[in-house]
């Protein structure tokens, strides 16, 4: 099956939650473990949004912030033969600072739930934030 690419903006859940379920289709192949459901994916998604809230980052300022999301990351022992893959998905926000799905694949799982690269104008409300005693 040949690997689907596109960007999928998660606002319009109605219409895209069956592209979606195609895509996780699609990428998650014959797994059976580890994987994602269209629904777990809006509540990551969802959770992502509310964190970035929390921590001061406004809508605006989300443009060019880019996260990729394991909500099945664990730590694994050395002992354990192997690290077992896990469905990754990125997230990208748009000039209007809607969530957008632009990446999902299956890799290695992380020890990290998430890994977020701020833009600057992000960093700068997560700094004002902190130095206002919110945090």
């Amino acid at each position: 099956m040949e690997k689907l690419s596109f960007k999928l903006v998660l606002g319009k859940y109605e219409t895209n939650g069956v592209k979606l379920g195609i895509w996780l289709k699609s990428e998650q192949g014959r797994a059976r473990e580890r994987t994602l459901t269209e629904e777990e994916v809006v509540v990551a998604v969802n959770r992502l949004t509310s964190y970035l809230d929390n921590i001061g980052v406004c809508k605006k300022n989300r443009q060019g912030c880019v996260v990729r999301l394991d909500p099945n990351a664990q730590h694994f022992a050395k002992c354990y033969k192997g690290i077992p893959e896990s469905t990754h998905l990125w997230v990208t926000f748009t000039q209007a600072g809607s969530p957008v799905i632009s990446g999902l694949r299956r890799g290695r799982c992380k020890e990290s739930g998430f890994d977020i690269t701020f833009s600057e104008s992000a960093k700068t409300d997560i700094i004002l934030y902190a130095s206002k005693g919110k945090m």
